[in-house]
């Protein structure tokens, strides 16, 4: 059994919307803190997480006991996993989920165990928290859409040298999305966004 070397490592909404193959078992890491990864993250009154956090937060009692068996039993397909690896240049990945949401408890573990076994860099991965409204106080969703969690937006670095964010950082536009459940399976959809198949989401007809 490997350690993971990643990432740190209810009222339930219907499907969580809107008010309106690796052979290799890879173990998730002992947290090393019970405090929160950033000043962004809050805790609600019915104990669920809110804003920016990092997926060590998902790592921290009571999460954990749906992360960690998540991740560790999860076996992406290793040929698409292959696949993936030649893709993930410029790319970013945006994650908006709720801890109180049984979609997001089943696919946010099995992404990140993709992310692993494709070699993605957590420098490149943003984990929001969201509550039963899809927002945060920070407004971390704004001009997004956010009707459905789990939500996976992929992002790619424009040409360099381009123009910047508003803050400095590189532009990138939204190449597509993954809503809530994949199509196929969270790696297979995220092969056909990356590698330009015209990929539909759950949600679009």
């Amino acid at each position: 059994m490997k350690k993971l070397l990643f990432f740190a490592a209810s009222l339930l909404i219907i499907g969580c919307k809107t008010t309106q193959k690796t052979t290799q078992r890879v173990k998730t890491p002992e947290v090393t803190s019970q405090k929160p990864s950033t000043g962004l993250l809050a805790t609600t009154t019915e104990g669920d997480l809110l804003g920016q956090g990092e997926v060590q937060d998902l790592l921290r009692t009571p999460f954990r006991n749906w992360f960690a068996p998540g991740y560790d039993n999860y076996k992406p397909d290793a040929a698409t996993v292959t696949k993936l690896r030649d893709l993930t240049n410029g790319i970013s990945i945006k994650i908006f989920m709720g801890t109180w949401c049984e979609d997001s408890q089943n696919q946010v573990p099995k992404f990140f165990k993709i992310l692993h076994d494709a070699g993605f860099d957590k420098q490149d991965v943003t984990l929001i928290f969201v509550d039963k409204d899809k927002t945060t106080p920070e407004k971390l969703e704004a001009g997004l859409n956010i009707t459905n969690v789990p939500t996976f937006i992929f992002y790619k670095t424009t040409q360099s040298g381009g123009k910047k964010g508003p803050k400095g950082e590189p532009k990138t536009k939204e190449l597509n999305r993954i809503v809530e459940s994949p199509r196929e399976t969270l790696e297979k959809d995220m092969l056909k966004i990356l590698s330009n198949q015209g990929y539909k989401h759950s949600y679009l007809e």
